[in-house]
């Protein structure tokens, strides 16, 4: 498994696609270099937000998933496409361990990748800022950019696992996996999940969001969302660790069972 486990690593790091993932991913960076050089900063509540938006609403919620779905959609189906999968399974290693190592390797670099990102929006967003002179002038209001940092770099790899674990799965449970992806994300991750109605449980940004306000409570300024919907959604000390694991072991589960049982074929000959 270790040898399949570097050769999918040395693959995904060789690949063209990985330019875009990098590319998507530093995007909020960019974003808050941008906001930093031409807006000036109105107190450590807008300071924070100029850090916290473009992680919480930027990168988790919109480049995380695509980023994903780029990888996880092609998992398993760039490797039959090519005709090459064949070659990863052996006796010893069946199409549910394969499938299961690429998804490893996979969730591991895309993990680090977001991590540096994070780190890029915070070297932007928070190095050479007054922050404890912000502190002082807010009155009561204090930002710990540090702390938060921790948060989104901890909660970050969860999120990859679980975006990379739901596209992989829908990769292999139809034949045209890029098209189910897309609509999945456009109709669940970015309409129901940011309607303030209960429908939003069903996205994965839902409980992203969950965890990542069980570290950062007042984070939940920069949503607008009537109060009692706040209250009844993002109770104090909830989180929503518990579901994205369940809903990634669930997705894994689908998958390997997909990948083991169905016949897997090229997709242009599924087409015809």
């Amino acid at each position: 498994m270790l040898p399949l486990f570097w050769f999918t690593v040395r693959q995904i790091l060789l690949q063209r696609k990985l330019w875009i993932v990098s590319l998507l991913l530093v995007a909020p960076a960019v974003l808050v270099l941008l906001i930093r050089t031409f807006a000036p900063v109105h107190g450590v509540e807008d300071l924070a937000m100029r850090f916290h938006v473009p992680l919480m609403a930027a990168m988790f919620m919109l480049t995380m998933p695509l980023a994903c779905l780029l990888y996880g959609t092609s998992l398993v189906g760039a490797e039959v496409d090519a005709g090459t999968f064949v070659y990863l399974t052996t006796r010893k290693l069946r199409r549910a361990t394969t499938l299961l190592v690429r998804y490893l390797a996979g969730a591991i670099v895309l993990s680090v990748l977001a991590d540096v990102a994070i780190l890029l929006v915070f070297c932007v967003a928070a190095v050479g800022v007054d922050v404890a002179g912000a502190n002082a002038a807010s009155g009561g209001l204090d930002w710990h950019p540090w702390q938060d940092l921790g948060h989104y770099l901890l909660v970050a790899p969860l999120g990859v696992a679980t975006f990379l674990a739901v596209f992989t799965a829908i990769s292999l449970v139809t034949a045209k996996p890029l098209s189910l992806a897309v609509a999945y994300f456009i109709l669940v991750e970015i309409v129901l999940s940011n309607v303030p109605l209960d429908t939003c449980v069903v996205s994965v940004s839902h409980y992203l969001r969950k965890t990542l306000f069980n570290g950062m409570p007042w984070a939940m300024r920069m949503y607008d969302h009537p109060p009692a919907f706040m209250e009844h959604h993002f109770p104090p000390g909830s989180t929503g660790t518990a579901v994205l694991l369940v809903v990634m072991v669930a997705m894994l589960g689908l998958a390997s069972l997909a990948v083991s049982l169905r016949e897997l074929v090229p997709a242009r000959v599924a087409r015809e």
